[in-house]
């Protein structure tokens, strides 16, 4: 969601970027985020995203994939494209 953002405003500035995901981050991971940026003072956006992913991504087996696609409903209100990008994400997992 963060690539679409920075691409649709066409942010291409590194410090630009880094910051805007800085700003992003709440309660304990804005913890993290400060104390990664005093340990990288000058670091590229790529090198922030892997760190990000390590520590925050959740990782999913197959069971869990399979477990968590048939459990998605969609409620009366909710938007299709919604449930699109959550089943698509959970596909990519396997």
């Amino acid at each position: 969601m963060f690539h679409k953002a920075i691409h649709t405003n066409g942010e291409k500035i590194n410090v630009d970027v880094v910051n805007l995901f800085y700003f992003t981050f709440h309660d304990a991971i804005s913890e993290w985020g400060e104390k990664f940026m005093q340990a990288h003072p000058i670091c590229k956006f790529e090198k922030l995203q892997i760190a990000f992913c390590k520590c925050y991504q959740k990782l999913q087996t197959n069971e869990r994939v399979y477990i968590a696609l048939q459990m998605i409903k969609q409620g009366g209100n909710k938007k299709v494209e919604i449930y699109y990008d959550h089943i698509l994400k959970l596909a990519n997992y396997i």
